[in-house]
């Protein structure tokens, strides 16, 4: 018998090959989907003709050195066009040995190619501009891409510069529409290249944009995606669509508006959802009356994708059955006023799954209305599909004739959100909540949750607004539910506490003060920088944790206490980073999770924003599993058992207006919460419009974790196992979670995770790698060396063995075996005791992997080879300025890294000291006699360039251009030219900021240069800016003041936690500053523009000029409780620079006593 098997395994492998080894990746390619929807979706004409090379041309001031520059590099500059069935590729080649030439000013030197287009009319209007490319940065001075748009009419020209990122190394869309002005019938065109590399055009298309409807309406996500609704036979579906307007707020005027959807007669309607009533149907036309929704758009710039339009339908065709076209409309008392559209319908098989969970309880986080469903067979139907799917958890308000449903069919946890139960204060229903349950903030704020929220004393101490309120609107708000879940971020509350007579008596008991001394302190001595902060902070969350255990309390009073209340917080507040402190210090998890059953910390989430271009990023996912690992880590070694909350995780689905995921990273993620070691998980949001492809998805999520459940829960985690990829793959991820984490090593994409129990081992292996598929060889320590072993993959039902055997031995798994993952697949392995009987399903022998493993080598290595390209690409962005020491006198400079790994300089004299951050081009610390003067930030202090027409303020590193000492100190000059990204208005605008500092360190001058770098090639264009400085002055923060005149008398400012403007007369600029920072006063006049630092603790000044005078507008203040110190912004009159223009800007600071 065990001869006749093993014959027959071999005889069967033998047939076996690639085939045998699903390659995965995504059910949709976000990239081909975009360049589709972003670039080559039009129907209209391309006004492109024949493309021209331009000349290479120096954009420099110096127009004699550019004139010297021009004929030495122009040999340097190459073009190339070619006819491809795409459309036309257009290539510049921008060679480095530029750089040998012109040294720095390489980056102002440009390649284009330009052409001069006619347009139809000259009734201007809105075109549309699109293109994929491609570029690699050869040189080390930068690489900038613009688009260049001169519109003609006779003599009259008028100039748009935009820009796009170049550098990446990876195909990339742009996309931008175009705003002709009436009376311009041409354009000349340029697309750009300044700096050394490559880069290549693809089909540029230039296109009329067509006079729209005063509505939209789309497929929602599907329109977005492969404009397809996936049904499986026989189960229900839910169709969404959202609708926005097209026109101004004050033109949207509708009176019966009504949603056709044309359906092939294959698909049944079985409901139309919640707030929507079916007016009609006739010959597969339904007609939905939206008169319920008419005025709900004024509230929308974008499509409403929080009240999806929705139906249930099924079908009972056979799987890949090709069904009619569906098409949809909008119209308004019989006049249509929106696009007609069309979608196709895919038919897959009925979804079935092999078990349930029991020990880890994976759902769906629906939101929204568009599930709620009538009709008893409707929801009869709908809740047998969940629940058959594997779901075990929703979040959600189902009535109780659903939740009966739901839970009929396995859904065992429900745990509904309320509204008025968030971000740690909104507690309770405002209307008639008495005034001592009022929550006391300091200042003037307009915070919604802090103008509603709740003092945390009228929660804990169970007073009659809590009794009487509280909790019966919990008991009738959560009736027959498990517990209450509740978005928690109270972050808007972080510096300050509820500051009621109540928590100054509760302050004092905590702190063991006396009510007197309390009440004289009481509440500015609690601010930061005070002297009660720190304990204040302690208090605060103290109390938090108090308000949160009343609540969990009274949920569990309200429901069936299961889940009890589950507060969802940000992953952060939950590992071991800096960033904890400044997220969780107020409301820190550690004071009341071990109180809780589950805790849901959120995030990191990856997704598309698929109203804009996707771009790729390699591993994305694994951002996702490496935050949850910490997260894992953290609770597990602060929580001891026992009093240890359970941790429910968000995968990502969708949110906010359509950022998507595939269905793969979906379950990428839920498997990798699973395996991470969290206890339950609800995909948040879903389905929101996602078809049976993502239900099949997650249903297939849901098998693997029941039938794996036991080893992870309940088995050992060992650390035994190991993978080395085969095949060509990726490197390690660099900069994972990079916002948070500045030291994290470079992890694989391939990941295991492995558990021992009952004599079985569990080794499961993730590939994050989303393009390519993995030979592997896995490696197995710790097993008896002539021990028979069996390796089998139960999802493929099918078994590994060695050569002619159905078997491994001890030896031959600590040396290695060779298996197989998918793209964005975790792949289960079981190893256990080998037994004939237990060898069943396919046999697959290591030559049948090796046969496989070299068919597909040659697409593995391109599609390696592509990675490796993407990641040379984006190492150039980070690219360093080349540092060094020098010394004026007693003062000596020296290069020195940040907390957070970003380049500084550190300047000493004698007792003094100073540090500049190349983040942002600030002062971070300034030192004078070992008093700091400067709160600095990773990227502000002292001096940061920044506006306040536009409001930005760029963080990003400057690239020093000079390290020098001169005969005051010594002085250090550094670039920034803004981008589109940064800022569209500001395009082409370089700031040249110099800083010089004295040979005692007791002067700073500041001088930043605003240049306008549009040329003639560019069109000239004008940039028009209102400059401001980001200063973060320390003697505020310390109780010290700032000195200005006011009417000819000295005026003392000190810190009153309030937004303030300080004014050089009533102008336009101090009154839009006003409004900026939301300041409540009318601005304050001052005289000059002088100001004097004063410091409590010493005789110390400083006194800080800004110049020029006569551009001077005035101070602002902004100021919040949480900031060690207000800011105190010099801000100046706006600027209008023509092309090759500049502005000028001094900052002095000079010490003395």
């Amino acid at each position: 018998m065990k001869f006749s098997f093993l014959i027959a395994c071999i005889a069967s492998a033998l047939s076996l090959g690639a085939a045998e080894f699903d390659p995965g990746g995504t059910a949709f390619d976000f990239a081909e989907i975009s360049n589709r929807r972003f670039l080559t979706s039009s129907t209209g004409k391309n006004l492109f003709g024949e493309w021209r090379k331009s000349p290479p041309w120096v954009h420099l001031r110096d127009g004699r050195l550019a004139n010297e520059l021009r004929p030495k590099i122009t040999p340097l500059v190459e073009f190339s066009m070619e006819n491809t069935s795409d459309g036309v590729l257009l290539k510049t080649v921008k060679k480095k040995e530029i750089e040998e030439i012109a040294g720095s000013s390489s980056s102002s030197i440009s390649g284009s190619w330009q052409q001069t287009v006619r347009f139809p009319d000259s009734a201007g209007g809105q075109y549309r501009l699109s293109f994929q490319y491609h570029s690699v940065q050869t040189g080390k001075y930068g690489m900038s891409g613009f688009i260049v748009l001169s519109f003609k009419s006779g003599k009259n020209v008028k100039t748009e510069v935009k820009t796009f990122s170049v550098g990446s190394g990876t195909w990339q869309n742009y996309v931008t529409d175009i705003n002709v002005p009436v009376g311009y019938n041409a354009m000349d065109i340029y697309l750009r290249l300044d700096g050394c590399g490559e880069i290549l055009f693809k089909n540029p298309l230039l296109e009329k944009v067509t006079a729209g409807y005063p509505a939209a309406v789309i497929l929602a996500p599907g329109a977005l995606l492969d404009n397809t609704f996936a049904l499986s036979q026989k189960d229900p579906a839910v169709l969404t669509f959202a609708w926005k307007r097209n026109v101004p707020k004050d033109q949207w005027k509708l009176s019966d508006p009504v949603l056709h959807v044309v359906l092939p007669p294959e698909i049944k309607l079985e409901e139309t959802g919640a707030m929507l009533s079916l007016k009609s149907h006739e010959n597969g036309e339904y007609r939905i009356s939206l008169r319920e929704l008419r005025g709900r758009l004024a509230n929308f710039d974008s499509f409403d994708a929080h009240l999806l339009l929705s139906m249930m339908i099924t079908t009972d065709a056979a799987p890949g059955t090709e069904l009619p076209s569906a098409s949809y409309w909008l119209t308004d008392a019989g006049k249509q006023i929106s696009e007609k559209r069309e979608f196709r319908f895919l038919v897959i098989p009925q979804i079935q799954m092999a078990g349930k969970s029991r020990l880890y309880l994976n759902g769906f986080y629906p939101m929204g209305l568009y599930l709620d469903f009538k009709n008893k067979e409707s929801r009869e139907k709908w809740a047998e599909f969940a629940g058959r799917t594997g779901s075990r958890w929703l979040v959600g308000n189902p009535d109780s004739g659903m939740m009966e449903l739901y839970r009929k069919y396995g859904i065992s946890m429900i745990t509904p959100e309320l509204y008025w139960v968030a971000n740690g204060y909104r507690i309770g229903n405002p209307e008639g909540k008495p005034e001592y349950a009022k929550y006391k903030a300091i200042g003037k704020t307009s915070s919604f949750d802090i103008q509603n929220g709740t003092c945390p004393v009228a929660i804990y101490k169970k007073t009659d607004y809590f009794t009487g309120s509280i909790v019966p609107y919990l008991k009738r708000s959560l009736k027959g539910a498990d517990g209450l879940i509740a978005n928690w971020e109270p972050f808007m509350f972080h510096g300050m506490g509820c500051f009621c007579g109540n928590c100054r008596d509760e302050f004092a008991e905590y702190a063991k003060l006396s009510k007197d001394d309390v009440e004289k302190a009481w509440p500015q001595e609690l601010l930061i920088n005070r002297r009660y902060y720190d304990i204040g902070v302690r208090f605060r969350s103290w109390q938090h944790a108090r308000m949160v255990k009343a609540i969990h309390e009274a949920v569990n009073g309200a429901t069936t206490g299961k889940a009890g209340f589950i507060p969802e917080v940000a992953w952060i507040q939950m590992v071991d980073c800096e960033a904890r402190k400044s997220a969780a210090g107020e409301h820190d998890p550690l004071d009341y999770a071990g109180d809780l059953k589950y805790i849901d910390p959120w995030g990191p989430y990856i997704c598309w924003k698929s109203l804009e271009p996707y771009t790729y990023a390699k591993g994305d996912n694994l951002n996702t599993y490496i935050a949850a690992k910490q997260v894992v880590d953290f609770t597990r070694k602060n929580f001891p058992a026992g009093k240890r909350p359970k941790l429910l995780a968000l995968p990502h689905g969708m949110q906010s207006s359509f950022w998507l995921a595939n269905p793969e990273n979906i379950a990428m993620e839920v498997l990798g919460f699973f395996l991470a070691g969290y206890d339950a998980s609800t995909v948040y949001l879903f389905p929101k419009g996602y078809d049976n492809r993502y239900w099949a998805a997650l249903a297939q999520a849901n098998s693997l974790i029941a039938e794996n459940e036991n080893m992870v829960c309940k088995g050992e985690r060992t650390d035994s196992v190991s993978v080395t990829p085969l095949t060509p793959y990726p490197a390690p991820k660099k900069r994972i979670n990079s916002r948070y984490f500045s030291d994290l090593p470079p992890e694989s994409l391939l990941q295991t995770a492995a558990f021992r129990k009952d004599g079985i081992l569990l080794a499961a292996v993730g590939n994050f790698w989303e393009r390519g598929d993995v030979f592997f060889t896995l490696r197995i320590k710790g097993l008896k060396q002539d021990g028979r072993y069996l390796v089998r993959e139960p999802e493929k039902k099918r078994c590994f063995g060695g050569q002619g055997k159905t078997f491994f031995t001890g030896a031959e798994l600590a040396q290695g075996v060779t298996l197989h993952a998918g793209a964005l697949r975790w792949a289960f392995f079981e190893i256990m005791p080998w037994k004939a009987e237990t060898a069943g399903g396919k046999m697959i022998s290591q030559d049948t992997v090796s046969r496989a493993m070299r068919e597909r080598l040659p697409v593995l290595k391109r599609a390696a080879g592509k990675e490796a390209e993407r990641d040379a690409a984006e190492d150039r962005d980070f690219q360093k300025s080349e540092l060094k020491s020098i010394t004026s006198g007693e003062l000596k400079c020296n290069p020195v890294r940040n907390s957070g790994g970003a380049q500084a300089l550190e300047f000493t004299s004698g007792k003094n000291s100073l540090r500049l951050t190349l983040n942002g081009m600030a002062v971070q610390s300034w030192k004078l006699d070992g008093n700091e003067w400067i709160a600095g930030t990773k990227s502000s202090g002292l001096g940061a360039p920044a506006f306040w027409l536009p409001p930005v303020q760029p963080e990003t590193p400057f690239l020093v251009k000079e390290q020098k000492a001169c005969d005051s100190g010594i002085r250090i000059t550094a670039e920034k030219t803004l981008n589109r990204k940064i800022s569209p208005a500001l395009e082409h605008l370089t700031i040249r900021q110099t800083l010089e500092v004295s040979r005692n360190l007791e002067k700073i001058t500041i001088r930043t240069e605003l240049i306008n770098m549009h040329d003639s090639e560019s069109g000239m264009g004008s940039v028009t800016a209102g400059f401001r400085y980001h200063i973060l002055p320390l003697c505020l923060g310390k109780g010290g003041s700032l000195e200005m005149k006011s009417g000819g008398q000295s005026c003392k400012f000190r810190r009153t936690q309030e937004r303030m403007i300080f004014a050089r007369g009533a102008t336009e600029s101090a009154m839009a500053m006003k409004k900026l920072f939301e300041a409540p006063r009318a601005p304050v006049m001052i005289d000059d523009n002088i100001l004097t630092w004063r410091m409590p603790e010493t005789e110390m000044k400083v006194r800080m000029s800004v110049e020029p005078a006569g551009a001077f507008a005035g101070f602002a203040c902004w100021d919040t409780p949480n900031l060690e110190t207000p800011t105190f912004e010099p801000f100046f009159l706006p600027v209008t620079l023509k092309a090759g223009e500049s502005a000028g800007y001094t900052l002095t600071l000079t010490a003395g006593k």
